[in-house]
């Protein structure tokens, strides 16, 4: 079975932040190699149906989590690591190879720590505009 497009984007989008396809607190295990990033898609949209395509925004997620350099401040290590979610998935080519219409981000946070922690975190999340053939998910109309 063929890929859909949605799939397609994931795993091109997981390659460019170097992420695994899990929930962050999976992969946060005892002897993980920092950093780490995890990516997640939410829900998809129809944004419209033209052209024999349905055109569809999806969202999704990127959490990054790495350890603290000694004197660093955790905020400011979290900027760091929020903004370079945004520059690895939205700096280049931002329709992941012509996988999508469009990649944009749509909002981030520092991800809570604990007293003492050290590490710190940093989720992305970013939308992405995308179409397929209608009745065929697995065939783009970009292409």
């Amino acid at each position: 079975m063929t890929d859909t497009v949605r799939e397609q984007i994931l795993t091109a989008l997981a390659t460019r932040v170097a992420a695994e396809r899990a929930p962050l607190y999976e992969l946060l295990v005892e002897d993980t190699v920092l950093p780490v990033t995890a990516l997640s898609a939410g829900t998809d949209g129809v944004e419209r149906i033209e052209y024999g395509a349905t055109h569809v925004v999806m969202t999704v997620t990127a959490e990054r989590v790495d350890r603290l350099a000694a004197g660093v401040n955790p905020s400011s290590a979290a900027n760091a690591l929020l903004g370079a979610l945004i520059s690895e998935a939205t700096g280049t080519d931002r329709t992941l190879g012509g996988l999508c219409e469009d990649l944009q981000y749509a909002g981030g946070s520092e991800l809570p720590r604990e007293s003492g922690s050290e590490l710190a975190g940093a989720s992305a999340t970013f939308s992405v505009r995308y179409a397929f053939v209608i009745g065929d998910p697995g065939s783009s109309p970009l292409a």
